[in-house]
């Protein structure tokens, strides 16, 4: 049995101040989720995206704490010639 394969793409757009309605949120979310796919059709082999879905967010972050993390990762050689 073949493990799915999924590749994850989060963009955040920090906005400024200015006051956006809905109706351009969803435009502007619309806008890069086709973008986002034209770019990934591009860069992947024929038949390689099975499906994508989307979900858009927004949220007020009034108090805001993060922290980062670095992990070494092994080195990968990526073999698109066995691939499935």
């Amino acid at each position: 049995m073949a493990v799915p394969k999924v590749l994850t793409v989060k963009l955040e757009f920090k906005l400024t101040e200015r006051k956006n309605k809905t109706d351009r949120l969803k435009a502007a979310y619309q806008a890069a989720v086709e973008a986002a796919i034209i770019a990934a059709q591009n860069e992947l082999l024929d038949d390689s995206i099975e499906s994508v879905d989307s979900r858009m967010g927004f949220e007020y972050r009034w108090l805001e704490s993060s922290q980062t993390v670095q992990v070494e990762l092994p080195a990968t050689e990526w073999d698109d010639e066995n691939e499935e």
